[in-house]
């Protein structure tokens, strides 16, 4: 199946109206995949997850699931947000992608990496989350080289903490200032 255009070359079954099931929906094809696709109007098809219970502790949710047992590293799903250049070449924008960083039992740690293509199409990471070297820790990355540009609107409120600015920062920084 061609990830721009939903071209694909096995069985089609073509419907107009409303599917309806009861409980549970289950695919199952040669090429798993389940496309949606229209052409008729902008801003569809969209896909809408609704949980209609009254209770504050209940939403929808949507899963990625890889089950086989993990290895470390392994990616366990991705979303991508592809498109086409004005040449029109296939072009991914931009992934979400999840990974095992440690997959040993009872030491689990995970990993999220928002991806966008950067100048020539190729996805660099811009937001890293990862599991630190202790509970509870984690660790973020903004950016992916050092002249890679940051901007915080607002304020940082960062309670109990001291930060050392570099002596190569811009702005109202003064040498030695510790703020």
């Amino acid at each position: 199946i061609d990830p721009i255009t939903g071209d694909y070359s096995g069985t089609t079954t073509v419907a107009s109206g409303n599917l309806m099931v009861g409980s549970n929906l289950t695919y199952v094809d040669a090429a798993s995949i389940l496309t949606l696709s229209n052409t008729l109007e902008a801003n569809v098809p969209s896909l809408l997850l609704q949980n209609t219970h009254d209770s504050a502790a209940s939403g929808p949710q949507m899963t990625l699931a890889k089950t086989p047992n993990g290895d470390d590293d392994d990616q366990l799903g991705i979303i991508k947000f592809n498109g086409r250049d004005d040449g029109g070449a296939a072009q991914t924008y931009a992934t979400i992608e999840g990974y095992i960083g440690d997959a040993s039992a009872g030491a689990e740690e995970g990993k999220l990496i928002l991806s966008v293509a950067s100048h020539d199409g190729e996805a660099q990471p811009g937001l890293t989350l990862a599991s630190g070297d202790a509970e509870d820790k984690v660790n973020v990355t903004i950016g992916n080289e050092a002249t890679s540009l940051t901007t915080i609107s607002g304020v940082i409120v960062a309670p109990s903490r001291k930060y050392e600015l570099p002596s190569s920062t811009v702005g109202d920084y003064k040498g030695g200032d510790v703020y």
